[in-house]
C-alpha cells in the first residue's frame, strides 16, 4: 500500500498529464528573482542564517504558505504553468522526503544541543508527546490487518454520491505507469503494479524486482549546489516520462480474496513487514526475571508514556503461526500417547 498519481489527482486535483516538474536551477540572484516573482521586497538575511532561502515566518505572515524558489522557472510564466505535471512532480518529492526522513541520523554540532534544564523545564511535554505520537502510530501500523483498510476509496458509494470537480479525473488513462517521477533533482519510480490492489487488479506475484538506483537517491540539493540544469542531468528519465501510454502497466485480472491471500503468504516471507519486532525470541518460560529493573517494558512504563503493543503482538502472532505449523506436521495417524503428551508438553 503506497500514495500512487491517482491519490494525487482524486485528492488535490492535480493533472498527471504534461511536462515533468523540471528547470534552469541557478541558486545566485535567487533573491532578485522571488522579489520579482512575488513583487514586494524580502525581509535582509539574518547574519546566521545557514540556508539560502525565504524565512519561513515572513512567508507565512504575508502569503499563508511556503514555497521554494527552485519552482520559479515553473511559475514564472502562468500560459505553461498549467503544462507541467505537478501530480508526479509532488509525489516524487513526497517519496524523496521520505526516504530522506528515513535516513536521518545527524545530531548536528553537541555544543547547540539543550541543558537538562532547557529539558525538564521547556520541552518535556513536547518530548512525551513526540514519543507517544511515534509509538501510536507504531501500533496502528502493525495491528492494521488487509480487511481493515478501504483498498478503494474512490469508487466507494459515499464518494460516488458526492459532486467532485472533473480535475480529480482528467488523466485516469495514466494512473497505471510504470515511470519515473520527476522533480528537478529528484527522480524517483511509481511502480503500482507492486499495490495492484488499490486498484481493484489482481496482485501479480512473486513482484519481479527493479533497480529504483542507489546513485539516484544520492543526488540532492546540498551535493548538487553546482548543478543548474537539471533537464540534462535526468535527461533518460524525461524521455521515458515522456513515453506515457507506453509506460502502461497491463493488468486485467480482477482482484479476488483468494488470490490476495496467497500473495501475502509469499510477501510476508520475503519481507519485514513490522515497525516494531519482538523483542526477543526466546521462550518466555525460560527468561529470568530481571533484578535491574531495565528491561524495555519496565524503562517505557517508568517514563510514562505509551506502552507498545505492536512487539507483543508480533510475539502472539508468530507463536500462534508456529503452533499451526507443528500441528500441520503432526501425524494424523499411528501415534502413541506418549508420543502425544510430549507433543503437547504434558507431564505424566
Amino acid at each position: 500500500m503506497t500514495v500512487t498519481l491517482q491519490d494525487t489527482q482524486k485528492i488535490l486535483g492535480l493533472s498527471v498529464r504534461g511536462r515533468p516538474v523540471i528547470g534552469h536551477c541557478r541558486p545566485d540572484g535567487w533573491r532578485v528573482r522571488v522579489e520579482a516573482f512575488l513583487g514586494r521586497p524580502l525581509p535582509p538575511e539574518a547574519p546566521t542564517q545557514r540556508t539560502t532561502g525565504v524565512p519561513i515566518a515572513w512567508l507565512r505572515q504575508s502569503f499563508g504558505d511556503t514555497a521554494s524558489w527552485m519552482y520559479l522557472p515553473c511559475l514564472t510564466d502562468w500560459d505553461t504553468t498549467g503544462t507541467y505535471s505537478w501530480a508526479s512532480g509532488v509525489l516524487a518529492y513526497l517519496y524523496r522526503s521520505l526516504c530522506e526522513a528515513c535516513r536521518r541520523t545527524a545530531m548536528g554540532n553537541p555544543h547547540h544541543r539543550p541543558t537538562f534544564a532547557h529539558l525538564w523545564d521547556q520541552a518535556k511535554v513536547a518530548f512525551s508527546r513526540t514519543s507517544r505520537a511515534y509509538v501510536q502510530y507504531a501500533n496502528e501500523l502493525d495491528t492494521l490487518r488487509p480487511s481493515m483498510v478501504n483498498w478503494e476509496p474512490y469508487t466507494a458509494n459515499d464518494a460516488l454520491h458526492l459532486g467532485v470537480s472533473s480535475m480529480c479525473s482528467e488523466d485516469e488513462d495514466l494512473y497505471l505507469m510504470i515511470c519515473p517521477l520527476i522533480c528537478f533533482y529528484a527522480v524517483e519510480w511509481h511502480l503500482p503494479n507492486r499495490v495492484a490492489r488499490q486498484f481493484g487488479l489482481c496482485q501479480q506475484w512473486p513482484v519481479p524486482p527493479f533497480d529504483t538506483s542507489v546513485e539516484l537517491h544520492k543526488i540532492d540539493r546540498q551535493k548538487q549546489k553546482k548543478t543548474v540544469e537539471f533537464q540534462t542531468l535526468h535527461r533518460q528519465y524525461i524521455e521515458v516520462w515522456d513515453q506515457f501510454h507506453d509506460n502502461l502497466y497491463e493488468n486485467e485480472q480482477p482482484h479476488t480474496n483468494y488470490n490476495f491471500r496467497a500473495y501475502l503468504t509469499w510477501y510476508l516471507g520475503v519481507t519485514r513487514t513490522r515497525l516494531k519486532i519482538q523483542w526477543t525470541q526466546e521462550d518466555y518460560a525460560y527468561l529470568e526475571s530481571s533484578e535491574d529493573e531495565d528491561t524495555s517494558y519496565d524503562l517505557v512504563a517508568r517514563q510514562g508514556t505509551l506502552i507498545e503493543a505492536a512487539p507483543v503482538l508480533d510475539r502472539v502472532g508468530n507463536a500462534i503461526k508456529q503452533s499451526v505449523l507443528d500441528i500441520e506436521r503432526f501425524p494424523r495417524t499411528g501415534v502413541d500417547e506418549h508420543t502425544l503428551n510430549n507433543f503437547l508438553g504434558v507431564s505424566t
